[in-house]
C-alpha cells in the first residue's frame, strides 16, 4: 500500500494489497470502499480511470477473485488465470486452460 509522506514522497509496504484490503476492513471500512481504495481511486489518480480501476467492456482484463474470507482464490491476468486455489487440491500455480 503506498502513501505520501508529508514531503510528497511516495512510502510503501512489503504487504501485498490484498493483506491492505484486509486491514482496511478489519478497521471499519466498508468492503466496497477497501475495493474502491485498491482499484478505482488509484488508477484515477494516476491518470488510468479510462483503461483500468474497473471491470467493463474494453478495460483490462486483470483481477483478484476474492473468497469470502478476503483470501484470494484467483488472479486473472490479460484475461487468462495466472493462480488458483483449488479447496480440493491446495495451492496450484499457473492454468493450463
Amino acid at each position: 500500500m503506498l502513501g505520501t509522506h508529508p514531503r510528497g514522497h511516495l512510502s510503501g509496504s512489503l504487504s501485498g494489497l490484498d493483506r491492505g484490503i484486509c486491514v482496511l476492513i478489519e478497521a471499519g471500512v466498508s468492503a466496497e470502499d477497501a475495493i474502491r481504495a485498491a482499484t478505482v481511486n488509484p488508477a484515477r489518480l494516476l491518470g488510468l480511470e479510462s483503461t483500468v480501476g474497473r471491470v467493463a467492456v474494453g478495460r483490462a482484463a486483470d483481477l483478484v477473485v476474492f473468497a469470502a474470507d478476503w483470501t484470494v482464490d484467483a488472479t486473472i491476468v490479460d484475461g487468462q488465470v495466472v493462480y488458483r486455489r483449488d479447496a480440493t487440491m491446495g495451492v496450484r500455480g499457473p492454468s493450463s486452460g
